[in-house]
């Protein structure tokens, strides 16, 4: 009966809690830290909205960068506890760099439809190799 009123009520700030099938809403890039040099890289928070339950539930993380193909980042992530998650990417911010484009994309492991991509974060970088 605990684990049934747990799952009623709102989970986290990145997740949505609730009861009923888990239905993935929204990704979203937020900064978390600008970085300094390649060993200090830039970092983002990555935030999942969902509506649902996450009980049982696995996502996997992928990263575009610089117009590049999606990439795995994480897998086996729990949307209830694994959220926000803190990403690198391969640069650290300048206002003089190169801009880079950032998408990221979660997806159910379980269903593949239930799939959400983040708006386009485009910044400037000093890339790393």
């Amino acid at each position: 009966m605990l684990s049934f009123l747990l799952a009623c009520l709102p989970n986290n700030l990145a997740g949505g809690g609730g009861g009923g099938p888990f239905v993935a809403v929204s990704a979203n890039l937020s900064t978390n830290q600008d970085g300094t040099d390649c060993d200090d890289p830039f970092k983002y928070n990555v935030s999942l909205v969902y509506t649902g339950s996450a009980s049982g539930i696995t996502v996997k993380l992928e990263r575009s960068w610089n117009g590049g193909a999606y990439t795995t980042i994480a897998t086996g992530l729990d949307p209830a506890t694994a959220f926000p998650y803190v990403m690198s990417v391969d640069g650290y911010y300048n206002k003089f760099g190169i801009p880079v484009n950032t998408i990221v994309r979660i997806t159910d492991e379980a269903d593949a439809t239930n799939t959400v991509t983040s708006s386009t974060s485009g910044l400037t970088y000093t890339l790393c190799a």
